[in-house]
């Protein structure tokens, strides 16, 4: 049995095969759109991430100073002069092999 197209049918068919073909193009440009957010999605996490270690190493660093003039307050009057006796000790010992345990 043989299926005669008419004129209509062909003209339907024709119309679907161009509308199928505008949807594949229409999904593969929504595809690279959507790529393109991904990676763009992706460099705003990494910028992220890069922000907030940094605001780790600035908090780390003001720590770090806050520490440093604290011992600067706690040893401000202890002078190397002062010590230099008891180093000069320590060394002369070392040189010797002399054993503190």
């Amino acid at each position: 049995m043989s299926h005669v197209y008419t004129y209509g049918d062909i003209r339907e068919r024709r119309r679907l095969i161009v509308a199928a073909l505008n949807a594949l193009q229409r999904k593969k440009q929504l595809e690279k759109e959507l790529d393109k957010w991904t990676n763009t999605k992706n460099t705003i996490e990494a910028q992220v991430f890069t922000l907030e270690n940094a605001n780790i190493n600035l908090e780390t660093m003001k720590a770090m100073q806050s520490g440093a003039t604290a011992m600067k307050g706690i040893h401000g009057s202890l002078y190397v002069q002062l010590l230099s006796p008891e180093l000069t000790f320590i060394q002369i010992t070392r040189e010797s092999g002399y054993d503190y345990g």
